[in-house]
């Protein structure tokens, strides 16, 4: 570990600071490896507003959050995990990339993935090398991709099969928990309650039976997700309310963030003209969990 840093828990007033810390190692690596160019760089002052909420959500519900904090009093690296019903997962782990390879990320790995917590370890990660060793080293393998999908939302009809009602969480949490029992094998209560206040859920019926939900960004840029159906082939019905539903609230570009083994899912995108985003991310965890053919992961993807 460097000399100068060093490593304290982290608190809601760092959340700014260590998003610093994201995007400059995000275009740090983005530019090394040819999907990230001055053009589509990430800016936190423009990308802040959307992101300050989730973060603070995040934040308030994590299990770990560990700072490394330079000579200078500011954050040089951070590492953050959240506990959901004994599914651990990693959801940001991240150094400045001029001080990356001296030790830090060791340091914070270990302070906030600790070895001997979760009965299922998880990771979202980028495809840096250096931090997949060490992911590795944390009991987790790569399991499969997932890619941005994005477009500008165009005219949807709705495909006939599903009835879309707004999701009351208070009413059907039990179905949402039973749709969560069987697409993720773990229940999230606390990240509904911040989904549906943060964003439009929807419920899809069938016969009087909820089979799946979903939620739709109400701002620009605000981020989509997650949907989970009980069937993969009712995907191209939700995805086609999602976006229709985004025209209608006037937002520029649509989004959707989809394992690359879920056919139903990337077929319909490609077909609606769809294009994958560069930048991909891998899902590792310490044993195969899920039913990834019929989720979209939430946005922005730090976390299932």
């Amino acid at each position: 570990m460097t000399a100068d840093a060093r490593i304290r828990p982290g608190t809601l007033d760092d959340n700014y600071a260590c998003a610093a810390v994201l995007v400059e190692a995000i275009n740090d690596l983005g530019r090394r490896n040819g999907t990230i160019d001055d053009a589509s760089a990430l800016d936190l002052d423009e990308a802040w507003p959307r992101w300050e909420p989730f973060f603070e959500h995040i934040g308030r519900t994590a299990a770990e959050f560990w700072v490394a904090e330079g000579a200078d009093g500011t954050p040089a690296g951070y590492a953050r995990s959240i506990d959901r019903g004994g599914l651990f997962e990693l959801t940001e782990f991240f150094v400045r990339p001029d001080i990356q390879a001296q030790g830090l990320g060791r340091e914070l790995l270990a302070r906030a993935f600790p070895l001997d917590r979760g009965d299922l370890r998880l990771i979202v990660a980028t495809t840096d090398v250096s931090a997949l060793s060490r992911y590795l080293r944390s009991r987790v393998l790569p399991r499969f991709p997932v890619v941005t999908f994005t477009a500008p939302p165009r005219e949807a009809g709705l495909i006939d099969g599903l009835e879309i009602q707004r999701l009351d969480l208070d009413a059907n949490l039990d179905a949402v928990h039973a749709i969560d029992d069987a697409v993720l094998g773990h229940r999230r209560e606390v990240d509904h309650r911040w989904f549906v206040d943060q964003r439009e859920g929807y419920r899809y019926m069938r016969d009087g039976r909820v089979v799946g939900y979903g939620y739709v960004g109400v701002g620009e840029g605000r981020g989509t997700g997650p949907f989970a159906v009980l069937e993969p082939a009712d995907l191209p019905a939700v995805l086609s309310h999602a976006e229709r539903r985004s025209q209608e609230l006037g937002i520029s570009e649509c989004s959707f963030d989809i394992a690359m083994h879920n056919r139903a899912a990337v077929d319909h995108l490609l077909d609606r003209g769809y294009r994958m985003d560069p930048f991909l991310t891998l899902i590792c965890s310490s044993q195969p969990f899920g039913q990834f053919d019929r989720y979209v992961f939430c946005a922005p993807a730090l976390t299932l």
